[in-house]
């Protein structure tokens, strides 16, 4: 079971705060939303950042970005003024994020994400259009830090997508990796190189372009994207913005490889550009619904970027879910910011990569290697085993008669429905079709569950009545009929009923009897009206405790107590 959060700031500024709520996902879907208050104001916010940045711009550092022309340059930092500007910069953002918005916050994320998963990866991901946000150090905030609350999660950025389309992503050996290779002007982009082929150890089939020692082409560049069939594509090189550096001298907008990208994006999982100032290219990329994709929130020193591509590779590679290898990497990055005398550091670097995804996508993991199995040791076998696995034998075989004796549980005959089949044909809209499919699936008899040895069969019963996940989807479809498709008494009383199964809740059972013929339709419909409204108003009074749940006319209708048992038709 994956569970995520989606904080979605809303559009505000520093000077007056940003609205924010929460939005709670478990195994892709949307479970529970809330409303917050907003984040404070921090006026001063991005002319720190900016000052930084300028600072941290000017370190005259080997980076991956496309070259600056030299009359653009008008000062040369010193690290000294780097880290210190580092320093200021981290200190506001930890004060802003002590503020007791973010404690509330804290809370309502814990109390859902905890439970059940205290030590287990989870994602938390920003959703906000403003730039100096997507560049926070939202990881120095007390739900990642703080012994007890979230440590092992790992904040990332939200990608575009469609809920109505969720991927499924899954790297199968072998791994089609395409590794492009841009200018390696003062760069060292052997070691990259390096780093990727060892890949091949791992599973995975490499398509490098260019070969190593000669140049890369627009066409060639082109071209081989265009061949449409990479789980993962990689860049190395310089970029800037929403342009990546192909040769000397040759820059290449991102919507130049718009055509090529498309045709690429229906099988990729991931994209990784270990090269500057990458989100504009992020969020072009984001265009295609591609799932996953890592890049560098600024600048990026060479060191740096090999580095990461190591430590991620590393922890990826050994079955580690991808989110969680970002996180890994990014701390072991922080060897690099310490000041030591003499000697280079790099402020920041564990701040620049960042990864962006689709809050659908199921966690994506390298595939690892099957278990070797152990050979078998033949035991002797004694008189009195033998004996008891004779006995075994006979009793499964008594076990077996008894079973062909005994009288096969039937699904309710035609004409009857606990929610399973439409009765009133007048029309048979599809999501209301869904939300009954999904109940069928849990009103089989006894029998077709019996082979429980069986992945399906397991599958079904845990669905059904372990975690109620037909249920809850039945629940879904069927309040979406009701609220898109026709206001009929038979969708909300299905629609009761399928809460109260997936709230595991007690409950009486009546039986109603209707004329269902197609041209006693509205005669039926009148006689359920009033049923399904007495049976709603019994079913509000057991919602009050499960604020994701809802029934349709709970602002108009009087909640009223059976028993504290709800009431099934």
């Amino acid at each position: 079971m994956v569970k995520q959060v989606v904080i979605r700031i809303e559009e505000g500024s520093f000077k007056s705060g940003f609205p924010v709520s929460l939005e709670f996902w478990e195994d892709g879907r949307i479970i529970d939303r809330e409303k917050c208050s907003s984040l404070p104001p921090n006026q001063d916010f991005p002319r720190v950042y900016d000052e930084w940045k300028n600072i941290y711009t000017e370190l005259g550092l080997e980076v991956r970005a496309i070259e600056i022309q030299q009359e653009q340059i008008t000062h040369v930092s010193s690290l000294e003024e780097c880290e210190k500007a580092t320093r200021t910069l981290e200190s506001r953002i930890k004060n802003w994020l002590e503020q007791p918005i973010f404690g509330d916050i804290t809370g309502k994320i814990l109390g859902r994400l905890k439970n059940g998963t205290p030590n287990k990866s989870v994602r938390v991901i920003i959703d906000t259009s403003n730039d100096y946000l997507r560049k926070l150090s939202w990881d120095s905030w007390d739900l990642f830090q703080k012994k007890g609350f979230l440590p092992q999660a790992e904040f990332t950025l939200l990608s575009q997508y469609f809920q109505d389309n969720p991927p499924t992503e899954i790297l199968e050996k072998p791994i089609n990796i395409l590794a492009i290779f841009g200018s390696g002007r003062g760069l060292q982009l052997d070691q990259d190189r390096k780093l990727i082929d060892n890949l091949r150890r791992h599973g995975a089939s490499i398509n490098s372009i260019p070969e190593s020692g000669k140049s890369l082409t627009y066409e060639d560049l082109f071209n081989t994207l265009w061949q449409g069939n990479w789980d993962i594509i990689f860049y190395s090189g310089h970029s800037s913005g929403g342009t990546i550096q192909v040769g000397d001298g040759l820059n290449v907008p991102i919507n130049a490889l718009r055509e090529p990208l498309r045709k690429a994006a229906s099988r990729l999982k991931l994209a990784i550009f270990n090269s500057c100032d990458g989100l504009d290219i992020g969020e072009y990329l984001a265009d295609f619904d591609i799932p996953n994709m890592i890049v560098m929130r600024e600048y990026v020193p060479d060191l740096v970027a090999q580095r990461f591509l190591k430590f991620f590779l590393d922890e990826f590679t050994k079955g580690q879910p991808l989110h969680a290898s970002v996180r890994e990497a990014r701390r072991r990055l922080q060897q690099l910011e310490l000041p030591i005398p003499n000697k280079l550091f790099y402020p920041r670097a564990s701040k620049l990569p960042v990864l962006i995804q689709n809050p659908t996508t199921p966690e994506l993991y390298w595939p690892q290697p099957e278990p070797e199995a152990k050979p078998l040791t033949q035991l002797p076998i004694t008189p009195r085993q033998i004996m008891q696995i004779v006995l075994f034998l006979l009793i499964i075989i008594g076990f077996l008669a008894i079973y062909r004796r005994i009288p096969k549980s039937e699904a309710l005959e035609d004409n009857t429905s606990k929610g399973e089949e439409i009765l009133l044909a007048r029309s048979k809209p599809r999501d209301k079709q869904r939300g009954v499919e999904a109940v069928a699936k849990c009103q089989k008899p006894l029998n077709h569950f019996l082979p429980i040895w069986k992945s399906n069969i397991r599958q079904q019963w845990d669905d059904c009545f372990h975690t109620k996940k037909s249920y809850r989807e039945a629940a879904k479809y069927l309040e979406e009929s009701w609220d898109r498709e026709r206001k009929d008494p038979e969708t909300l009383i299905y629609l009761n009923n399928a809460i109260l199964e997936e709230m595991g809740a007690d409950y009486y059972t009546i039986v109603v009897m209707v004329p269902v013929l197609a041209n006693d339709a509205e005669l039926a419909e009148e006689i359920l009206r009033g049923v399904a409204q007495a049976q709603t108003e019994v079913n509000l009074s057991l919602l009050e405790n499960f604020s994701h749940l809802t029934l349709p006319g709970a602002d108009a209708l009087d909640s009223k107590s059976l028993n504290g048992k709800g009431l099934k038709v």
